[in-house]
C-alpha cells in the first residue's frame, strides 16, 4: 500500500522560477480540500474575514478576522472556511530564505511552531495589508518583476517573525547553529536512529552538551525531542493513510508492531487504532 496523504510541491509557471506565489482566498474560492494534505513549502495565510477552522498537525485553530496562520513544510493541514470568509495566502519555498541570517532561517516560528495562529491589531493588520497589496500588484504585472516580488515576500515574512517575537517573547531565543544542525539531522534520521549518543557523535560534541542545547532551545531533553518527533510522524501516517498499523510500525523502525502500540499508547493515552478512529481516518 502507499501513503495517500497528498504532498503538494512548489510549482510556478514563471520561467524565472520565483520562489513565491500569491493567491487570493475569495468568497467563491473555498481552498477547502476534502482530504488533509501537506506541502513541501511554506504557506502564510492572511484572513481578512474569518470563519471556520484550520486543522494543523491535529490541532484545530479558529479562523478569526484579521489573523495569520503559518503552515510549514511537511505539516498536515486542512482549511475549512465558512462560505463568506476571505483573505490571501502566500506560498513560498525555502529558497526565499537563502542568504538570511541563521536565526531567521531557523526561527522556531517557522518550524512546527506551537503557535501557528495569531490575531492582528488594527495597526498590524493595516501594515500587513499594505505589503500584501504591493505583492499582489507585482504578481499580476507583466512581465513579472521577480526581484520585487521576492523583496516584498521577504519583508512580509520578516514582519511576521517580528510580530511573533513580540507576541511570544518566551518562545524567542538565540538558537545556536549546532542545535539547528541537530534539528536538520534529526529530520533526516529520526526513524533510523533513536539514541542521543548517535547525534552527539555526528555533531562532534558530547551527549551532555547536546542535552543542554536541547533543553535551552526546546525545553525538552534530547531523547524527548526525538520521541516527540517520532510521535508526530506516527500521527501523520495514521491520519488519512492507507497503510495498516503494522506497516506504519515497520516504516517507523519498530521491528515489533506490539512495541509500537505500547510506545504510542504510553505517550498519547490512546492506541494507534483509537487515534485513527477518533480522527476519522
Amino acid at each position: 500500500m502507499t501513503n495517500i496523504i497528498p504532498t503538494h510541491r512548489f510549482e510556478t509557471p514563471d520561467p524565472v522560477r520565483i520562489p513565491v506565489r500569491y493567491d487570493t482566498l475569495q468568497v467563491t474560492n473555498q481552498y477547502d480540500f476534502s482530504v488533509a494534505h501537506r506541502h513541501g513549502y511554506f504557506e502564510l495565510f492572511f484572513f481578512t474575514k474569518g470563519g471556520g477552522k484550520h486543522l494543523i498537525d491535529f490541532k484545530a485553530f479558529e479562523v478569526e478576522d484579521h489573523s495569520i496562520h503559518l503552515v510549514g513544510p511537511g505539516q498536515i493541514h486542512l482549511l475549512q472556511r465558512v462560505p463568506d470568509s476571505y483573505g490571501a495566502v502566500i506560498h513560498f519555498s525555502t529558497d526565499l530564505l537563502e542568504g538570511m541570517r541563521s536565526a531567521i532561517v531557523h526561527s522556531p516560528f517557522l518550524h512546527n511552531s506551537t503557535v501557528p495562529s495569531v490575531a492582528l491589531t488594527e495597526a498590524e493588520y493595516t501594515e500587513m495589508q499594505w505589503l500584501l497589496d504591493r505583492l499582489q500588484q507585482e504578481s499580476v504585472r507583466k512581465p513579472v518583476h521577480a526581484e520585487l516580488m521576492k523583496s516584498y515576500a521577504v519583508v512580509i515574512v520578516l514582519k511576521y517573525l517580528q510580530l511573533m517575537e513580540s507576541r511570544f517573547p518566551e518562545l524567542t531565543g538565540v538558537v545556536s547553529d549546532t542545535f539547528n544542525d541537530f534539528r536538520l539531522l534529526a529530520e533526516k534520521e529520526f526513524v533510523q536512529h533513536h539514541a542521543p549518543a548517535y547525534y552527539a557523535e555526528k555533531l562532534n560534541i558530547t551527549e551532555g552538551q547536546l542535552q543542554k542545547l536541547c533543553l535551552k532551545c526546546t525545553g525538552h531533553s534530547t531523547a524527548d525531542y526525538l520521541k516527540r518527533r517520532m510521535l508526530l510522524e506516527a500521527k501523520r501516517l495514521l491520519f488519512n493513510s492507507s497503510r495498516s498499523i503494522k506497516e506504519i510500525a515497520y516504516e517507523l523502525g519498530f521491528e515489533d508492531p506490539s512495541y509500537f502500540n505500547r510506545f504510542f499508547r504510553k505517550n498519547t493515552s490512546h492506541t494507534p487504532k483509537e487515534f485513527r478512529e477518533a480522527n476519522g481516518a
